[in-house]
């Protein structure tokens, strides 16, 4: 049975041209039980983010309001609906937002963008996988680490090669970024964790050659600042080890590599 009839109303004068356009909507929240699909607000509310996105970064905080308010909707939606909410966001995930000769860039939409498909998961997997590889953010780092934060907390398997793939980046902020993602996978089975475990421990011991070969070298300073920490915090978590070290990760590793994690 429906529980509650909520109206919702968003107006703001074209005057205005930061504030979100206008727009009444009925909202049904229901029991659990009452799923609604094909519902004319999702579409409305998709049709403002259209429009919001196509105005040059413009009208970029309007369209966060609306992701915002598509999120919400998400979790009562139906399948259509949320097929709907994903296809919209990712879209407007990939609009362009051009870098600008002193090097900033309006990004708040697809940091945001980014965080709520990775509420939805595992239904928005499939899109932040292709998200992850898309041209229009191949400069932007933020952009690409929130993705593939976003990845990690759909918790769905299939992020998992994606996000292995990106330890061999050469920017370190995106590496650090895949190497924090995959602690969100510790509910595999034991043998799968102890792949994505040696990956993050090849990088590890990767970046502490690195540093210690050129100690004063930008790149692997910078590699060497970034990288440890992440790749300890996951490889704790999959283990459910706390080695201390990267030495003493490597020792607990050939150690451990061939044992069954799940019966220690």
């Amino acid at each position: 049975m429906l529980a509650l009839l909520v109206l919702i109303a968003l107006t703001a004068p074209r005057s205005a041209p930061h504030q979100l356009s206008s727009y009444v909507h009925p909202i049904i929240l229901g029991d659990d039980e009452d799923v609604l699909d094909s519902r004319p607000h999702v579409k409305a509310l998709k049709e403002q983010l259209f429009a919001h996105t196509k105005k040059r970064g413009e009208e970029d905080g309007e369209a966060i309001q609306i992701i915002t308010l598509l999120s919400t909707e998400f979790k009562r939606s139906g399948p259509k609906d949320k097929k709907t909410i994903i296809a919209e966001i990712t879209r407007a995930m990939r609009v362009t937002r051009r870098t600008a000769r002193d090097g900033t860039r309006s990004r708040q939409l697809f940091l945001k963008g980014a965080e709520v498909l990775g509420r939805f998961g595992p239904d928005s997997v499939d899109a932040l996988i292709r998200l992850a590889t898309d041209r229009n953010h191949k400069d932007d780092n933020e952009v690409r680490v929130a993705i593939l934060t976003a990845l990690g907390k759909t918790k769905d398997k299939k992020a998992v090669k994606v996000l292995t793939k990106e330890l061999d980046e050469s920017q370190a902020r995106v590496q650090a970024g895949a190497a924090e993602a995959l602690g969100e996978f510790a509910h595999l089975k034991y043998k799968e964790r102890k792949a994505i475990f040696e990956d993050l421990l090849k990088l590890l011991m990767s970046a502490q050659a690195d540093h210690q070969s050129d100690p004063n070298g930008t790149a692997s300073a910078d590699r060497w600042r970034r990288v440890p920490s992440p790749c300890q915090r996951s490889m704790a978590k999959l283990s459910g080890a706390n080695a201390g070290s990267p030495n003493s990760w490597q020792r607990w590793w050939n150690k451990n590599k061939n044992r069954n994690w799940d019966k220690r």
